[in-house]
């Protein structure tokens, strides 16, 4: 097998939906026997924020009988950020390959209403695909333009703001 390479790859969540459910399960599995943890070792998953209640019942249902684990938990991905950087109220904004999540947490809990799940199409491809659309007829490729994109001299401007060197900002 070659690592570098995508042929052949099988991917079993796109845009944050699990779409083929026995790869997914088969991941989970090898990540499970990749870590080989002790006997009776709590699990926890941090969730998607489009994953449905019929999604974790399953996950969960997955786990329980499969690693027979004396604990479980699906945690929020915007709740583990929070977690993670110790505030208890944040906007978060998870830039996703191929999506944008926004969600609002407050006080430790997520604001289900007016979330932006899955905005697709704003995503990193996206990006990407702007950049090799602005780039290419100076003979970049998407290769190039994704490390463009990923180095730290890329700057997002906001909509309507003219690019440097342009005529409306050489006034």
């Amino acid at each position: 097998e070659d690592i570098s390479s995508d042929e052949g790859a099988i991917y079993p969540i796109e845009n944050g939906r699990v779409v083929n459910w026995p790869c997914f399960f088969a991941l989970i599995t090898h990540i499970y026997n990749t870590l080989s943890p002790p006997f009776h070792t709590p699990i926890m998953i941090i969730a998607e924020p489009v994953w449905t209640a019929r999604d974790r019942e399953a996950i969960t249902q997955f786990v329980f009988e499969k690693f027979k684990t004396p604990a479980f938990s699906l945690m929020d991905s915007a709740l583990a950020v929070c977690y993670g950087y110790g505030v208890s109220t944040a906007t978060v904004v998870d830039v996703g390959k191929g999506k944008v999540d926004v969600t609002a947490v407050t006080d430790f809990l997520v604001n289900e209403h007016g979330r932006g799940i899955a905005l697709e199409g704003c995503g990193g491809d996206y990006m990407t695909a702007r950049l090799l659309e602005l780039l290419s007829s100076k003979g970049f490729t998407w290769e190039m333009c994704e490390q463009l994109k990923r180095s730290n001299i890329t700057e997002i401007l906001p909509p309507g703001t003219p690019l440097p060197g342009t005529a409306a900002t050489a006034r």
